[in-house]
């Protein structure tokens, strides 16, 4: 059974430090996979190739994923008032 409309709405009454927030969607593998670890081995191997192939400044391109998505676009969801970001994994 599902909660209604009222209740939420009662809930949210009885609890003024929440509010509906649409969260920002983050993926579970970048979630998990940026630690410390993962980060020196990628800036290791990263030096490596560097000195093994020996690339020029001009061979080297910097590229971004902006307009591929690779995360679903989440619900809103209830948060605490006062935080800027509100993160939800998908």
């Amino acid at each position: 059974m599902k909660a209604g409309e009222d209740l939420f709405r009662y809930f949210m009454e009885r609890h003024p430090s929440q509010s509906l927030r649409k969260p920002q969607a983050t993926s579970l593998a970048r979630a998990t996979s940026f630690n410390k670890t993962n980060v020196d081995n990628f800036f290791k191997l990263l030096k490596s190739l560097l000195g093994k192939y020996k690339f020029e400044p001009q061979d080297i391109y910097n590229m971004d994923e902006t307009g591929v998505t690779t995360v679903q676009t989440p619900d809103r969801v209830v948060a605490r008032k006062g935080f800027k970001q509100v993160g939800r994994i998908t």
